[in-house]
């Protein structure tokens, strides 16, 4: 992304890009041989064709950073056989290639790469660059790279970390000076690409190495608009999972549905489209709808941040098919949509402005598209913000942001989700048949704290990686944190560091909202008998110790009746069993944990209970519910609820037109008979199958 005001120093070297010092291009016998180190079959000079670049210098740029002469010189060192492309397309084939390049000192005093590239005469259109490049029609290029640091001016750390932002002015000695930076520890040079406008002499950002991050000016730009968030710290979360936990609040606030998508950011700039994941990856090769739209609309000069996804009929998809789609090859994106909910450039940087003046920008300057929409919303103020979400909640849940609130301030972002999911470190992996059980933890990786093990999963991730786990719930039982049914879903790729503990409190606080149960402190397990454990060491029946550790897994209340999630906790936890008598006679680890899978496999059919969710629906003018049970299929309630419902089988997808009004535990019984536990339907139903007008239904009755 090209930002249009450009600091004085860089005006006059802007423009400067194809060498034109060397009217005669150079054809000499060394250079073919160069080129003929990297052609698979000798070439001659009749059939290619030879031009140069100035790719970069080391004056500080629009951007504010610039190149010392030792990086002018990695970079020279590192062209030969890097690619030419088109608008850093990395989708496409590559036009040309670099055979060498050269640092040189220019008229103006300042250090340049100059970098020499070829491309045979018999492609297809090689005459048309030719021509283009002689009219001066191609007159501008883009160099991406990877880098491992960059250093601040005003104080010699990162730019990255450091508190100081390029372009601004600082005090320093009683003396006021501009920060910019400085980027050095270049490990590659990705490709350079013919552009409509470059930044410097053109550099861009490039985000496909791994350790390193990839780095340009149009993403080093791109880097500094740091996506607009919820707060989230190691003493705050602005992330709450029931609407009881938003806190009272004063003023006027846009309240907008959660969209189960990824993240992105449109950047344009002339016929110049790029979009951006929350990683920095571009993706726009993969949407060629989205793309040519952007391109038709009367906006010039913009950066737009909104949420990826993808649809099936009336329905949208979770983010998983959003994300499926776009490392695959299929080529249809017309299901692809993006929903539109902030404009943080427009023509300057509006991230200073409030959320409100910002709105109005982008409801006045962008019209919207087929694929490209601004988000609907609901405004309210503080005092009625339960009700606002309540109206507007989509089936993830709601964003609720001040209206006076600018792009850097995250704590007048709340966010509420519907699922209870959490991003935690991976602190080991164990792989196990058919995937992959991961030990993991919240807090920070300087100081993780475990919560425990993932059920058997898919997702591939390494020690160190993020990964994002739903669960049903996180309890504290002793001063320690345990969840239950940890699937994981994905490897975050845009994230670094696992949930703090105010996040896991606040899911613990809405596990309590949900279960309303005694709270299973030590001394209440202590007082349950040996039959709610799913092991005894027989050490401790056999009176040869009295302590109570020895009592593995408790999942029954002191009745004997089965509590859910300790259950489910159990199966989580039961390979971590340890023996803790050490004595004569004392069991192995295996043997115990043998013994509390053979107890707790006489329960697992109540695992296959899960959770019900039931939706407000509409169709036209009539409304209705829609009632999901695990393993079965949607079910069409009636709009008023009683104690005996004619249910009939819904084949549509949840979509658009509903919303969640309330989920609880399901738990199996017997064969049609199950438990519900909600809002709306709580107690003992019984199913039976009825057939009406020559159609399947079920009589559901509580009782």
């Amino acid at each position: 992304m090209e930002v249009k005001k450009e600091s004085k120093i860089t005006q006059s070297v802007n423009r400067a890009v194809f060498a034109q010092e060397d009217r005669i291009v150079d054809y000499s016998d060394e250079n073919i041989q160069l080129i003929n180190t990297l052609a698979k079959v000798p070439l001659s000079r009749d059939e290619v064709y030879i031009r140069s670049m100035w790719l970069c210098n080391d004056i500080i740029d629009s951007y504010f950073s610039r190149f010392n002469e030792k990086t002018l010189r990695v970079i020279a060192n590192k062209m030969s056989g890097v690619p030419v492309l088109v608008g850093h397309d990395k989708s496409m084939l590559p036009i040309g290639r670099f055979f060498k390049a050269e640092v040189v000192k220019r008229e103006d005093g300042h250090e340049w790469v100059r970098a020499w590239f070829y491309w045979p005469k018999n492609m297809d259109h090689s005459e048309d660059l030719e021509k283009g490049i002689a009219s001066g029609l191609y007159a501008e290029c883009s160099i991406s790279w990877a880098y491992t640091k960059t250093v601040c001016s005003i104080c010699g750390q990162d730019i990255r970390k450091c508190e100081h932002v390029p372009g601004k002015t600082y005090i320093a000695n009683e003396e006021a000076k501009l920060c910019w930076y400085e980027t050095d520890g270049i490990t590659d040079v990705l490709e350079a690409s013919f552009v409509y406008k470059g930044g410097q002499v053109g550099t861009s950002i490039a985000e496909e190495m791994h350790p390193h991050k990839e780095a340009s000016e149009e993403r080093l730009m791109f880097e500094k608009f740091k996506l607009l968030k919820p707060a989230k710290s190691a003493s705050i979360t602005n992330e709450y999972y029931d609407p009881k936990q938003i806190p009272e609040m004063r003023g006027n606030y846009f309240v907008e549905p959660k969209y189960d998508g990824i993240r992105i950011t449109i950047h344009k700039n002339g016929d110049d489209i790029r979009v951006f994941t929350a990683g920095f990856k571009e993706v726009q090769g993969r949407l060629p709808r989205i793309r040519q739209e952007m391109k038709d609309i009367a906006i010039n000069d913009c950066i737009l941040d909104g949420e990826l996804v993808k649809t099936k009929g009336h329905s949208r998809l979770d983010y998983r098919d959003v994300v499926r789609y776009l490392n695959s090859k299929e080529e249809n994106d017309f299901n692809l949509y993006i929903k539109v909910f902030d404009l943080i450039w427009l023509g300057e940087d509006l991230r200073s402005l409030p959320l409100e003046e910002r709105r109005s920008k982008l409801e006045a300057s962008f019209p919207g598209t087929q694929h490209v929409n601004i988000v609907r919303y609901t405004r309210s103020v503080g005092e009625d913000i339960i009700n606002a979400v309540k109206m507007t909640s989509s089936r993830e849940g709601a964003m609720i942001k001040d209206m006076t609130g600018t792009y850097n301030e995250a704590e007048k972002v709340y966010k509420l989700k519907h699922y209870l999911e959490v991003d935690v470190l991976v602190r080991k992996v164990t792989p196990v048949t058919n995937g992959y059980v991961y030990d993991c933890a919240f807090g920070s990786k300087e100081s993780p704290v475990g919560i425990g093990s993932t059920l058997t999963t898919r997702v591939v991730a390494q020690e160190g990686d993020i990964l994002r786990v739903r669960v049903r719930s996180i309890e504290k039982i002793d001063d320690v944190f345990v969840w239950t049914e940890p699937t994981a879903l994905d490897k975050r790729e845009d994230k670094e560091n696992p949930d703090p503990q105010p996040v896991i409190d606040r899911i613990s606080q809405r596990s309590v909202l949900d279960e309303d149960r005694t709270k299973w402190t030590t001394a209440f397990i202590n007082s349950l008998p040996n039959g709610s454990f799913a092991c005894v060491e027989r050490a401790y029946t056999a009176g040869k110790t009295a302590d109570k550790n020895c009592r593995h897994l408790p999942f029954k209340d002191k009745a004997g009746k089965v509590d859910l999630p300790h259950l489910r906790n159990a199966f989580a936890r039961v390979n971590q069993i340890k023996p803790v008598y050490k004595g004569d006679g004392a069991e192995s680890k295996e043997t115990l944990v043998a013994r509390a899978q053979s107890t707790l496999n006489k329960y697992r059919n109540l695992l296959n209970s899960g959770r019900f969710a039931l939706y407000d629906a509409w169709e036209g003018k009539e409304s209705f519910h829609v009632l999901l049970l695990p393993d079965m299929e949607k079910l069409k309630l009636p709009k008023v609820l009683s104690n005996s419902l004619l249910c009939r089988p819904f084949i549509q997808e949840i979509g658009v037109r509903s919303r969640l009004v309330d989920e609880g535990e399901c738990q199996n019984i017997e064969a049609n008979r199950f438990y519900l536990k909600g809002r709306s339907l709580n107690g003992e139903y019984v199913m039976t199958k009825v057939r009406i007008a020559g159609t399947d239904c079920c009589l559901l009755k509580q009782g």
